[in-house]
């Protein structure tokens, strides 16, 4: 949904209807997915690590935060600067889209199975009984 949010942006003409729905249907998708990514690699985490995986969740969202307004800036600036300023906001919501698609294959390439939890956090809670 979010790619398609950014597709739209990235080739119909930028009128206020456009935006809503586009802006809307972006929302839209975030807000599904970012709690449901965070949760996921939450419980990938093995117990006595969560606090450094909360913390590498959040430095991965301060860096697409920061590349998400440094990046359509710079498309903005280069449109400016080749003499066709109308294009800019055309070629900032591509150059989002581009890191997202690229993000996302990068994403599914390198993720790999795995369970729930180590056999060190299962084996430390399991109660023994003696023979």
């Amino acid at each position: 949904m979010v790619a398609a949010a950014l597709a739209v942006l990235a080739v119909v003409p930028l009128t206020l209807p456009a935006l809503a729905v586009s802006l809307a249907m972006l929302g839209l998708g975030l807000g599904v997915f970012v709690p449901a990514n965070n949760a996921m690699i939450m419980a990938a985490m093995p117990a006595r690590t969560s606090g450094t995986g909360g913390s590498l969740v959040t430095l991965a969202r301060g860096l697409g935060t920061a590349l998400g307004v440094a990046l359509p800036t710079l498309a903005l600036h280069l449109a400016v600067q080749a003499r066709h300023p109308a294009a800019g906001p055309h070629l900032a919501m591509l150059v989002l889209l581009l890191v997202a698609t690229a993000t996302m294959l990068m994403t599914t390439l390198l993720a790999t199975p795995t369970s729930t939890g180590s056999n060190d956090d299962r084996a430390a809670t399991e109660t023994t009984t003696p023979r």
